[in-house]
């Protein structure tokens, strides 16, 4: 099984590889910053800013579906809403940066595919 599923976006975009090109590019110029802004709130404990940050992220994680991604930040979210289980908030928080540091380069690799797709 594929880690990354674009099919959604390219429904959305209805295959104009300029558009895919745009929200890939706009997925790697925030995801990234959003990822490493969570992982500082978890290590706070600051629960508002966890709840903000993985609600911002689990958006993008709709439109570009990473494995079980979507199900972490919906859980981290909704721990932190509740003020509870930071073990867990932990736990859910590394699978999702793993997961996230594995796809990163295929997800790079893709927008690289529709930038020359785009210009032609």
């Amino acid at each position: 099984m594929e880690l990354v599923d674009y099919s959604f976006l390219e429904e959305l975009s209805e295959n104009d590889p300029q558009y895919i090109y745009n929200i890939l590019d706009i997925f790697l110029g925030s995801v990234p910053e959003g990822m490493d802004n969570l992982k500082a709130y978890v290590s706070a404990n600051d629960w508002e800013n966890i709840y903000k940050q993985s609600h911002a992220l689990k958006s993008s994680f709709s439109i570009i579906k990473v494995s079980d991604m979507y199900d972490w930040l919906a859980g981290i979210e909704s721990l932190a809403m509740n003020r509870s289980d930071s073990n867990k908030i932990q736990e859910l928080f590394t699978l999702a940066e793993t997961t996230f540091s594995r796809v990163k380069p295929a997800i790079e690799r893709k927008r690289e595919d529709y930038k020359v797709k785009s210009s032609t």
